[in-house]
């Protein structure tokens, strides 16, 4: 078992990583794939569901950024000059 990271954690996120790390390591059900649960893919919401688990663990418990993102780079080049 490979662990998800190595840095000292407090008691929850420690628990929380232990946790995301069994789910990690298990396969995902075949008999989940493809299947829709009133309209949501279980592939695309163990995919989505992973981002959130591991950007709380990394981030110490927070899903906050520790920087916000340039409004810039949302726009996109084009749409940012000269305006």
């Amino acid at each position: 078992m490979q662990e998800y990271g190595q840095m000292s954690r407090s008691g929850p996120i420690q628990s929380a990583a232990l946790l995301w790390q069994e789910h990690r390591d298990a396969e995902f059900p075949a008999n989940l794939r493809g299947v829709e649960v009133e309209d949501i893919d279980m592939v695309l919401l163990d995919a989505d569901t992973a981002g959130c688990a591991s950007t709380w663990i990394d981030n110490g418990g927070t899903t906050a950024q520790a920087h916000p993102p340039d409004p810039c780079r949302r726009l996109g080049a084009s749409d940012s000059a000269d305006q």
